[in-house]
C-alpha cells in the first residue's frame, strides 16, 4: 500500500493483539481467553487478518470456521469478530480493507457464507442492511440481579450523555435516590460520577420489576410486544421467582466438587436435582454428549456439539460451573455458566443450555441464576427459545448476520436453530 499499511493474514502478536482488543472493547479478556477463543479442536485453527504500520497493529478482524448441522443438512461457514481499529489509525478505511479482506477469503475457501454477530443500530448492522445481509434476531435474555449496576450500564447504551435528559440527571438528579433490591442509585450518577453533591436526596422505592420492565423496554423492537408480555395474563412461570428468595440449598457432600440445591423443589420440579459441577469428568462428559445429541436432532439446524466442542466448552477460562439436571440418577440437563466483565457490570453468562423437558429448563435457569448470585454477579444472560418468564428481560438487539456464497440459507433465518452464548463471537 502506497500508504505504509500492509494486510497479513493470520493472527497477530498475543500482546499487540490483546492491548488493541482492550483499547477497543474495554475489558476484553485475558491471555488464556484469548487462547482459548482462538484454539478451538475440530475445525480450521482461528485466525484472521491484521494491519500493521511500521511495525504497529493498525487493525484486526477475526476469522472462525464453524459448522450447523442438521437432520435435512446444516452449513459449513466462517463468523468474523473481534474488529477492530486502533485509535491513532481510524478514519483512514482500515475497517473496510480487513473486511474485504476476510470475506474474500472465507468466500473462495469454499464457505457456505460468512457470518457476523452484532446489535441492531450498530454501524456493522447498518452496513450489511445496506449490502443485502439477512439476519435473525437472537433469544437473548437478561435477569437483573443488582439494578444498581445494571440501570446505569443500560442507561449509557441508550440516552446522549450531552443531550437534554443527561443534563436533567445531573442537574436535578442527586435530590433522587431510587432503592431497589436492597441496592441504592442516585440518578446523577446513572451516566457517571456527577458534577456537584446535593444536600440531601429523598429515597424513592424502585422495585425489581421495574428495573426489569426499564431494561427490556431499552432493548426491546417494540414496546407493544414488551407490555403484552409483561401484563399478566394468567401465564404462570417457574423461573419467575427469583432464586434469591428461595430457600437455601442443603449442604455440600464431604469430599464431593458438586453442590446439591434444594430450592427448586420450590419450585415445581421436585423430580429434578440440580448440581453445580466444579469440574467435568469423562462420564460426565459422556453423558452430556448423549444428551446433546439427543436434545439437538430435535431442531431443524444445531451448531455443532461434538465431544471435542464440550470439552473445550467445559474449558472456557472462567468457568464459574456447569449447572446439571439430574432425574432419578440420569443427566437430563446441562448450562455451562462463565463469567464476563465490562467496565461497569459482572455478567454471568449462559454458555448453552439443553434439556429434556420444560421442567429440566425451569430448573437449570433458576440453578444458574442461584449460581450467579452466590459469586455477586450484576446480571445473567441467556439465549432460549423458551420465554424463561417475565423476570427476566428479553432482549431484541442482538442478531446473527450472514451473506451467502450460493448456498440457501433461506432456512437459517425461520427453521429452529440450537445457538448458545457460547456460540457468539
Amino acid at each position: 500500500m502506497t500508504d505504509g499499511y500492509e494486510i497479513v493474514r493470520g493472527l497477530p502478536d498475543e500482546k499487540a493483539l490483546l492491548d488493541l482488543l482492550h483499547e477497543a472493547f474495554g475489558n476484553w479478556g485475558s491471555e488464556a481467553f484469548l487462547r482459548w477463543k482462538y484454539d478451538r479442536p475440530g475445525v480450521e485453527p482461528a485466525t484472521g487478518y491484521h494491519v500493521v504500520q511500521n511495525g504497529d497493529l493498525a487493525a484486526f478482524r477475526g476469522m472462525f470456521e464453524r459448522e450447523i448441522e442438521g437432520p435435512a443438512g446444516g452449513y459449513e461457514c466462517h463468523v468474523c469478530g473481534d474488529a477492530c481499529v486502533a485509535e491513532d489509525h481510524r478514519g483512514k478505511g482500515l475497517y473496510s480493507r480487513i473486511r474485504d479482506a476476510t470475506e474474500s477469503d472465507i468466500e473462495r475457501s469454499g464457505s457456505d457464507f460468512c457470518g457476523i454477530f452484532t446489535r441492531k443500530g450498530h454501524i456493522p448492522f447498518e452496513v450489511g442492511v445496506d449490502r443485502g445481509w439477512n439476519y435473525r434476531t437472537l433469544p437473548l435474555y437478561l435477569r437483573v440481579l443488582s439494578p444498581a449496576s445494571a440501570i446505569p450500564h443500560y442507561a449509557r447504551l441508550v440516552l446522549d450523555e450531552d443531550g437534554a435528559i443527561a443534563g436533567l440527571l445531573n442537574r436535578f438528579g442527586g435530590a433522587i435516590t431510587l432503592r431497589s433490591g436492597g441496592d441504592e442509585l442516585r440518578l446523577d450518577r446513572v451516566l457517571g460520577e456527577p458534577t456537584s453533591d446535593p444536600r440531601w436526596s429523598v429515597p424513592v422505592p424502585f422495585p425489581r420489576w421495574a428495573t426489569t420492565a426499564a431494561v427490556e423496554a431499552a432493548g426491546a423492537d417494540s414496546l407493544r410486544e414488551s407490555l403484552n408480555r409483561r401484563i399478566p395474563t394468567g401465564r404462570s412461570g417457574t423461573t419467575d421467582r427469583s432464586a434469591s428468595t428461595a430457600e437455601s440449598g442443603s449442604a455440600a457432600r464431604p469430599g464431593s466438587n458438586r453442590r446439591p440445591r434444594s430450592a427448586f423443589e420450590t419450585a415445581g420440579v421436585a423430580d429434578v436435582e440440580v448440581f453445580v459441577e466444579r469440574s467435568v469428568g469423562d462420564d460426565l462428559l459422556k453423558s452430556l454428549a448423549t444428551l446433546y445429541e439427543e436434545v439437538t436432532t430435535e431442531y431443524d439446524l444445531a451448531f455443532r456439539r461434538e465431544a471435542g466442542d464440550l470439552r473445550h466448552l467445559f474449558a472456557h477460562p472462567r468457568l464459574l460451573g456447569v449447572v446439571t439436571a439430574r432425574r432419578d440418577g440420569a443427566v437430563v440437563g446441562a448450562a455451562p455458566v462463565a463469567l464476563s466483565e465490562t467496565a461497569d457490570t459482572l455478567e454471568a453468562w449462559v454458555l448453552d443450555l439443553v434439556a429434556a423437558d420444560g421442567d429440566v429448563r425451569d430448573a437449570l435457569v433458576a440453578g444458574a441464576e442461584e449460581a450467579a448470585i452466590e459469586r455477586d454477579a450484576d446480571m445473567v444472560l441467556l439465549l432460549s427459545d423458551a420465554d424463561p418468564g417475565t423476570a427476566w428481560a428479553r432482549i431484541d438487539k442482538q442478531v446473527l448476520m450472514w451473506t451467502s456464497y450460493g448456498v440457501d440459507t433461506a432456512p437459517l433465518e425461520t427453521d429452529s436453530l440450537f445457538i448458545g452464548l457460547y456460540d457468539v463471537v
